[in-house]
């Protein structure tokens, strides 16, 4: 390594919380943070004392091969600049598919978590094989099936035990099936059902089917952390108190809350698949066990929420390429730290109560917010960085509210 600490690169996509967090976490360190804008946020990243360079190279969605043209040149340019590959963070499924889809090329270039060999990170982001990895001594999982053919569909019709959940097999970076179905998921009730969903959704990548877990608000809970390439294995669990829409929707509301076997879990998955890196595994308890229902192999919308609670995951990970010790705190994780992302929990007060309950949200909104420890996008200490993101709050309240009514 270079005296002077080479920096991180992050992918930033979606909303910009995850980007925003992942830089507060090198602050004070010396570490420089670039960022790479996959989706127009360039403006908004750029009011972050944080983050000391963004680069602006088009939109992923729109023009990808140009886009991937003029992201190499940087990476080249970078590569040579500091004499070794940087560590790469990519943030949201679309920052997880652009590494996937171009993982020989990115490898080249940057460090990409996953893989201890890095040899092939497709595994943690395709559903259908990710959940076909896991055996029963590894995991206890869902009924879960994947599709990608009417004729496999047919075969397996009287196996399937409705109702079941409907989700696309890779992630749906580019919300097609969210924008199809109206949410992350769909629910079928009987195989004509199922039929109708199929036929609307191929050809694409197929579909993964999971029995429905029926659960009430805060029952979800999730194990976030970071597994070394020499297998050590450091994390903190968490409980989903809201998720907008209640089954398949976005966490808006979460407490850090010690729940010991999900590190045991958590161990048995990550080991098996001899995984490096950050990650979040998402569990339901069902029948006296945890049922896992969701892995992001990437840096999760909460990362800022470990952070307060004393655990840093993206300094673990560049300590671990770095060799360098950083002081990172010991202990376990604080408990009962509370995190909120205003701007889709307002979409709850406004959108997600059928009764229109919009008093009683509004109260309940307000006395969460004063408690949350950690507050998606905020930093009351970057006045500049707060007022270009209310500055976007009506836009987005708007184009996001169908996503958010009650289901």
């Amino acid at each position: 390594m270079n005296e002077k600490r080479a920096p991180v690169v992050i992918l930033a996509a979606g909303s910009n919380i995850t980007t925003l967090a992942l830089a507060r976490c090198f602050r004070g360190t010396g570490i420089p943070v670039l960022c790479v804008d996959l989706d127009g946020g360039a403006n908004l990243l750029r009011s972050a004392r944080s983050i000391q360079e963004t680069f602006s190279i088009g939109t992923l969605t729109s023009s990808s091969n140009r886009f991937l043209n003029r992201f190499l040149d940087l990476a080249d340019r970078l590569k040579r600049d500091w004499g070794q590959r940087l560590l790469l963070f990519p943030t949201e499924d679309t920052g997880l598919r652009f590494c996937v889809d171009q993982f020989d090329e990115f490898k080249k270039r940057f460090v990409v978590l996953g893989d201890t060999e890095e040899r092939d990170v497709a595994k943690f982001f395709d559903k259908g094989r990710f959940f076909s990895m896991l055996s029963g001594e590894v995991a206890v999982c869902p009924w879960t099936r994947f599709f990608d053919s009417k004729d496999m569909l047919f075969q397996s019709a009287d196996e399937i035990p409705f109702p079941v959940v409907v989700k696309p097999a890779r992630k749906d970076i580019h919300l097609t099936f969210q924008k199809r179905f109206g949410a992350k998921l769909a629910l079928a009730e009987s195989f004509s059902a199922l039929q109708r969903i199929f036929e609307d959704w191929l050809p694409t990548d197929g579909v993964v089917l999971q029995e429905l877990l029926s659960h009430k608000e805060g029952d979800e809970v999730c194990w976030c952390g970071y597994r070394s390439r020499e297998g050590r294995i450091t994390g903190m669990t968490v409980r989903e108190l809201r998720k907008y829409p209640r089954i398949g929707g976005t966490a808006t509301f979460v407490r850090s809350e010690e729940i010991p076997r999900l590190h045991e879990y958590a161990s048995q998955i990550l080991n098996s698949m001899d995984f490096w890196g950050i990650c979040e595994l998402e569990f339901l308890p069902k029948q006296g066990a945890y049922k896992i229902l969701e892995c992001n192999a990437r840096p999760w919308l909460q990362i800022g929420l470990a952070l307060e609670a004393g655990l840093n995951v993206p300094l673990l990970a560049y300590s671990d390429i770095d060799g360098v010790d950083y002081n990172l705190p010991a202990g376990k994780p604080k408990e009962n730290i509370y995190w909120m992302s205003p701007e889709y929990d307002a979409l709850r007060c406004l959108f997600g109560d059928k009764k229109r309950r919009l008093f009683a949200n509004l109260l309940e909104w307000r006395r969460d917010l004063r408690r949350a420890d950690d507050i998606g996008l905020w930093d009351l200490k970057e006045p500049r960085l707060v007022a270009a993101r209310l500055s976007s709050y009506p836009g987005k309240l708007w184009k996001h509210r169908s996503l958010f009514r009650a289901r």
